[in-house]
C-alpha cells in the first residue's frame, strides 16, 4: 500500500476518532411521561441514567421553584421531549422561537432506601440556565433575563451535587436564550449517584483530553517533517489539519478548552469554534488537492 493511501486513511481516521464521546452504557429503567419519572426500582450504584422524555414545559416564562402549584397549572403548555431544541415544540399551531425563555420540570420519584448522595450531571445547555431541586437552588450557569440586554450567557458543562433525598425529588430547570441558534437542553441530563457522576465526568474528559494529544502530536509530526522537505507541502497541509482538529477535539461537548480559558467570553468561544471548523475544512480541502495534484498518482500502488 502507497504512503499517500496510508496517509488518507490516516485523515479518515482523524475524523471518526474526533466525533463526540457517546456513552452507551446508561439507560433508563422507564422513559419521563407527563413530566415524571420512576425510579422506585432503580439501583443507583448500577450507574447513571440519562433524564430523556417528555418534560413539563412553560414557554416564555421564568416560574420560581417555590411558585404555586396554580402558577404552574396557569403558565405551562404541556409535555414536550428532552433532550431537543424548544423550536421543533409546537404550540397552538406554530413553532417556538429559538430566542426566549422557559421553565422545565421533572417529578422523580426516588428509591426509598438508598443512603447515598445523588447528583445531576449536564454538558450543553445554551445559554443561561439555574437548576432547583426541591426549591433549592444548585446550580447557576449565566445570568438568566427576559432580553438580550438583561441575560448574559455562558457555556459551561458541569455537575451540581444533589444530596439525600428520599421518596420524590422535584427537579426545576429555568432557561434563557436570546444569543445564540442553539438553545435549551439539547444535550442528555444525566442523574445518579454523586460519587459515580464525578467518575464519569473524569472519564468524559480524559477521553477528549487522550484524543487532543494524540491528534495534536500527529499534526506537529508533520510540522517538523515539512520543516525539512519543503516541497512537500501536503506535510504542511496534514499538520495544519490535525492541529485544527485537535482544537476541534477539546471544544466538543465537555468543552474543556474552556478549564484553562475559562474568562473567555461566551461570543468569543463561539466564534473560536466557528474558526476552528472552518480552517479544519479548509486545510483539509488543501491537503487533499496537493495529494491529487498529479493525476493517477494516489491509485499507483507502486508509490
Amino acid at each position: 500500500m502507497g504512503f499517500n493511501r496510508i496517509r488518507l486513511i490516516t485523515v479518515l481516521i482523524c475524523i471518526a476518532g474526533s466525533g463526540v464521546y457517546c456513552d452507551t452504557n446508561a439507560s433508563l429503567p422507564a422513559p419521563v411521561q407527563n413530566g415524571r419519572i420512576d425510579l422506585s426500582a432503580w439501583n443507583p450504584s448500577l450507574g447513571p441514567i440519562e433524564l430523556n422524555g417528555n418534560w413539563e414545559f412553560c414557554w416564555n416564562v421564568l416560574i420560581p421553584p417555590d411558585a404555586d402549584e396554580s402558577v404552574w397549572e396557569k403558565n405551562c403548555n404541556g409535555y414536550f421531549p428532552v433532550p431537543s431544541y424548544w423550536k421543533f415544540y409546537e404550540i397552538e399551531g406554530e413553532n417556538l422561537s429559538p430566542f426566549g425563555k422557559a421553565t422545565y420540570r421533572l417529578k422523580i420519584r426516588l428509591p426509598d432506601s438508598y443512603p447515598n448522595p445523588y447528583g445531576i450531571l449536564w454538558t450543553e445547555i445554551l445559554s443561561a440556565f439555574d437548576v432547583s431541586v426541591n426549591d433549592r437552588s444548585i446550580a447557576a450557569v449565566g445570568t438568566l433575563g427576559d432580553s438580550y440586554e438583561t441575560m448574559t450567557p455562558e457555556l459551561r458543562p458541569g455537575l451540581a451535587y444533589v444530596g439525600i433525598e428520599k421518596r420524590e425529588l422535584v427537579l426545576v430547570l429555568r432557561i434563557s436564550n436570546f444569543n445564540h441558534e442553539n438553545h435549551g437542553i439539547w444535550q442528555p441530563i444525566f442523574f445518579g449517584d454523586w460519587e459515580t457522576l464525578r467518575k464519569k465526568q473524569s472519564e468524559k474528559i480524559l477521553t477528549e483530553a487522550g484524543g487532543f494529544s494524540a491528534v495534536f502530536l500527529m499534526g506537529l509530526y508533520h510540522l517538523v517533517v515539512f520543516l525539512f522537505r519543503r516541497r512537500s507541502a501536503e506535510y504542511m497541509y496534514f499538520g495544519l489539519f490535525c492541529v485544527f482538529m485537535a482544537a476541534r477535539q477539546v471544544s466538543l461537548e465537555n468543552h474543556i478548552f474552556l478549564m484553562f480559558f475559562h474568562k473567555i467570553g461566551f461570543d468569543s468561544y463561539i466564534r473560536f469554534i466557528h474558526a476552528v471548523i472552518l480552517a479544519n475544512g479548509i486545510s483539509m480541502c488543501l491537503f487533499l488537492k496537493k495529494l491529487f495534484s498529479r493525476k493517477g498518482k494516489f491509485l499507483d500502488s507502486r508509490q
